[in-house]
């Protein structure tokens, strides 16, 4: 009788192990910001950031990566196009979105393409999706004409956000022809 308490008592302990570890895990898989170090970044600064526009941030900011990425690395005229998206887009000052920028950039290789794209889709508007897709072809153009992968890149990205083909042609249309080779 005392090995069945014990092996009931060590499968309860066991069991609590493992959805404590789980759950701790989902915390950190969800949180990609904070995961980042962009979250950490904004606390020991002066301005008050609320956690969802954090997440945002961080979220646009890694989806402007993996575009930058695609042409092997990000060159510094693709860097401004990102900050300068990034200061349109939530009115941030230049220091802010540089920040946002580098450390998206730190991580831009390793990001993972269908979260952020599922998670940016979520916290956002069909609207400011939309508009977003104007600042991914900016940084893809930024260093003379947007590529036909940076191009195959915004178009996947599109279809993760729930944009149709029709608003996608759209935007690569606002880019003017001698921009873009696709």
């Amino acid at each position: 009788m005392l090995w069945f308490f014990f092996f009931v008592v060590l499968f309860f302990f066991l069991l609590f192990l493992m959805f404590f570890f789980f759950f701790q895990a989902e915390d950190g898989i969800r949180d990609l910001v904070r995961s980042r170090g962009l979250g950490d970044v904004y606390k020991r600064q002066v301005w008050d950031v609320p956690d969802s526009e954090l997440r945002r941030l961080g979220l646009a900011g890694g989806l402007l990566a993996l575009v930058a990425h695609v042409s092997d690395g990000a060159a510094e005229t693709e860097r401004a196009a990102m900050v300068a998206a990034l200061r349109a887009a939530w009115s941030l000052p230049e220091e802010s979105a540089a920040l946002v920028v580098e450390v998206a950039l730190a991580d831009g290789e390793t990001l993972d393409f269908y979260r952020l794209v599922r998670e940016f889709a979520e916290v956002t508007t069909a609207d400011e999706r939309q508009r977003f897709l104007d600042a991914l072809f900016g940084v893809a153009a930024a260093d003379g004409a947007a590529t036909f992968e940076e191009i195959e890149q915004i178009r996947l990205v599109a279809l993760g956000l729930k944009l149709s083909h029709g608003e996608f042609i759209e935007a690569k249309m606002r880019l003017p022809r001698e921009r873009r080779q696709g």
